[in-house]
Order: structure tokens, then C-alpha cells, then sequence
């Protein structure tokens, strides 16, 4: 049951990934400009410092390791947790986007 969990979360990531590619190849400008905001430079410190055997969410990630995210999430990890905490209190604080 595992693997086809895992089979259909890196499906669901594959189509993420595309339709966020397709949105920047656009060039909405505003949009760029908008994630530049440096308070966004917090949310990667976060993730940055916390260690979870995983390539850290800053980086290029395969959808299985997305899917590794996604286990751990689901398994109550500890130290994934206290990160997903940090990043929500964080996330309160952020800028939205406004169209």
C-alpha cells in the first residue's frame, strides 16, 4: 500500500511541477518581483536548519523525494513537526500576492 501512496504522490507532484514551470515561463513580472520580498528569506532559513534526511525543500527535488516529505509528514516526524510549526508561524507574517 505504501508504494502506491507513494506512486500516486509523486504523480500529484509531477503535475505541480508542471503547471508552476508553465506559470513562470509566462513572465508574470508582478509575481517576480513579488517573491523577491526578502521577508521570504526567513521561510528558507527555516527550512535550511533543520535536518530531516531528506534534500532540503530549497532545493531541486525529485517527486519521490517530495513524496519522502509527504511519508514524513503523515509519520508525525518529530523534527519535520517542529519545522512545518516554524514555517506556519512564519507564513503569518508573509506578504500576500495580490493580482
Amino acid at each position: 500500500m505504501a508504494a502506491e501512496v507513494n506512486a500516486k504522490v509523486r504523480g500529484a507532484f509531477s503535475g505541480l511541477r508542471k503547471e508552476v514551470a508553465e506559470g513562470f515561463s509566462g513572465g508574470s513580472k508582478p509575481f517576480k518581483e513579488f517573491i523577491r520580498d526578502p521577508a521570504f528569506d526567513e521561510g528558507v532559513r527555516i527550512v535550511e536548519g533543520h535536518k530531516l534526511n531528506l534534500p532540503p525543500l530549497t532545493s531541486s527535488l525529485t517527486d519521490s523525494e517530495l513524496a519522502g516529505y509527504v511519508e514524513m509528514i503523515q509519520g508525525g516526524d518529530p523534527e519535520m513537526a517542529k519545522m512545518m510549526s516554524e514555517l506556519a508561524e512564519w507564513q503569518k507574517k508573509t506578504p500576500r500576492f495580490e493580482r
